[in-house]
């Protein structure tokens, strides 16, 4: 499993085309992406989190943990969103706290995320309330705090894989096997076979001892009757003319010919209008 903690920036990542979208579509049947984003929230109710998490999942389950607080530590104190306002010393000592903690935990891999700077013309913020300007000691401050940590530090600028593959190369997708085989790789004859080998022992399928596999469907299809392409009928034949050649009325059944060229059952179709109009 990978976590993702963080505020909105994780959260919202879960929508279409969003950032964990893209890493669940990588990492699909390698690794499960567990979206813990909480929008809204600052890095120090952030440190209330982890244990909670780590009740629902395990602590062994978790291989690598992207940590992204800071948007909201960042809002002016005097404004519209100041009691989300954290001071930039306590948000550093709040993500450490963070770190420290998922560390305990058993996680060994951890990726820390500043907060990314904001569109100053949303009129969500003409107040002044968020401003770029506030937001660039919160993110050099996450920078700081891996550096002397010695963790990877990620630019929202920048592809999270891009950290991935220089920090953690081993987590890459490429370098993951995948849960269970592909379906190309499983004996469609004996699939019982290719899953005992997978796991080193007969698995118990849950049905009785006695019951047996169907046999296979292979993909050739029973041969269909072919369809023999007639010659083209005779102008005179067409017309029911029976000299110079040629054919006769009951001959002519066999030239019967269907909308596609195709000769069909020689004249039964014509018989058959026969037979109903006597």
């Amino acid at each position: 499993m990978i976590l993702l903690l963080g505020d909105s920036i994780t959260e919202f990542g879960g929508q279409d085309g969003g950032w964990q979208q893209l890493l669940t579509r990588d990492y699909i049947r390698k690794a499960d992406i567990i979206n813990r984003g909480f929008g809204g929230y600052n890095s120090r109710w952030g440190t209330f989190l982890v244990d909670d998490i780590f009740t629902s999942f395990g602590s062994s389950r978790i291989k690598l943990a992207t940590v992204c607080f800071g948007a909201n530590d960042a809002a002016a104190p005097e404004l519209s969103a100041g009691y989300l306002s954290v001071p930039v010393e306590e948000y550093s000592a709040n993500l450490r706290a963070i770190i420290s903690k998922l560390k305990s935990k058993g996680v060994e891999r951890i990726i820390v995320m500043s907060p990314p700077p904001v569109d100053d013309t949303n009129p969500r913020y003409k107040d002044g309330s968020r401003s770029t300007e506030r937001v660039k000691p919160y993110a050099d401050a996450a920078v700081a705090v891996a550096r002397d940590l010695g963790l990877p530090f990620v630019d929202l600028f920048n592809k999270i894989q891009w950290v991935v593959s220089d920090s953690y190369s081993e987590m890459q997708p490429s370098h993951l096997p995948l849960h269970f085989p592909l379906y190309s790789k499983v004996d469609a004859e004996h699939p019982e076979e290719t899953f005992d080998s997978l796991y080193g022992y007969k698995v118990d399928r849950g049905l009785p001892r006695d019951a047996s596999l169907p046999a296979a469907v292979h993909s050739e299809t029973a041969d269909a009757p072919s369809k023999v392409a007639g010659p083209a009928v005779p102008s005179s034949a067409a017309e029911g003319k029976g000299a110079g050649g040629g054919k006769g009325e009951d001959e002519k059944t066999d030239d019967v010919i269907s909308s596609s060229g195709d000769v069909l059952e020689a004249g039964k179709g014509l018989k058959a209008r026969r037979m109903l109009a006597k």
